[in-house]
């Protein structure tokens, strides 16, 4: 189980779609590793698929919730992407399964 948190932006000017369309839950959602982030060498960005990028992994001790898995131990768990899907949907955050671990990703660019 992992937990993700949608960007500030996402449903804004930036997302003009809302979250409310796309995060719902059964939605798929695909992850990649980002090993070059500035910010966390661990960070794995969530997209779906004719929308991009709508959040990150949570990784910090302050954002996880029990029972979830932290980015770093995604990023074990997994080749360079996964499918997972969403089972939970919150205005702030989603909760999905991991699906499917994937060595080689047709990666879409940020």
């Amino acid at each position: 189980i992992l937990l993700f948190f949608i960007h500030k932006d996402f449903g804004k000017k930036s997302f003009p779609y809302g979250n409310r369309r796309f995060l719902q839950n059964g939605t798929t959602i695909e992850i990649y590793k980002e090993p070059e982030n500035e910010y966390d060498p661990y960070a794995v960005r969530v997209e779906i698929d004719g929308v991009g990028c709508v959040g990150h992994i949570a990784n910090s001790a302050r954002t996880i919730r029990s029972g979830c898995t932290s980015s770093k131990e995604i990023c074990d768990m997994i080749g360079t992407c996964a499918s997972a899907t969403i089972v939970e949907a919150y205005p702030q955050y989603a909760i999905a399964i991991l699906n499917e671990a994937k060595d080689n990703c047709d990666e879409q660019p940020l």
